[in-house]
Order: structure tokens, then sequence, then C-alpha cells
């Protein structure tokens, strides 16, 4: 597994675009697991999702944040609002 596709290099040194490195990471990981084969390429951390707001809402915008959890990383949705 190339270092790129490795939790702690993710973590450490993914501080531009990384869900572009984030979506190279799982393609690796997808080629070399047999058993993921068409299980994460649909998987794009790249997509722009817009979501409707309620007109009453004060929220602008919302932001992704990794968590070292020690033996994963989590995603935690981390909104300014």
């Amino acid at each position: 597994m190339p270092k790129e596709s490795r939790y702690e290099w993710l973590l450490n040194e993914a501080h531009v675009d990384v869900g572009g490195k984030l979506n190279k990471a799982l393609s690796v990981i997808e080629t070399a697991n047999t058993s993921l084969y068409d299980v994460l390429e649909h998987i794009d951390l790249t997509r722009k999702v817009v979501r409707a707001r309620s007109p009453t809402s004060s929220c602008a915008s919302s932001s992704l944040t990794l968590a070292n959890t020690g033996c994963a990383m989590k995603i935690l949705n981390s909104p300014t609002c």
C-alpha cells in the first residue's frame, strides 16, 4: 500500500485537496482488496452537496473535520452555526 493511502500520512500530510487525496486512497485500497470491488468507487469526497436552507436558519455553512480516534479516521460534521 502506498504511503499516500495510509491513515498516518493522510492525517499528518493531507492538508490541501483532502477530498481528492481521500478519493485516491480509497481507490488504491479497493484495488488492493478485491473483496471491496465496486464498493468504494462510488464515494466522491470532493462532491459538493447543496442543502436547502430554512428561511429561519442562520447557518451559513458546515465543514468536515478529521478526528484521530487511534485506530480509525472519522469524518465529523462540524457546523459553523
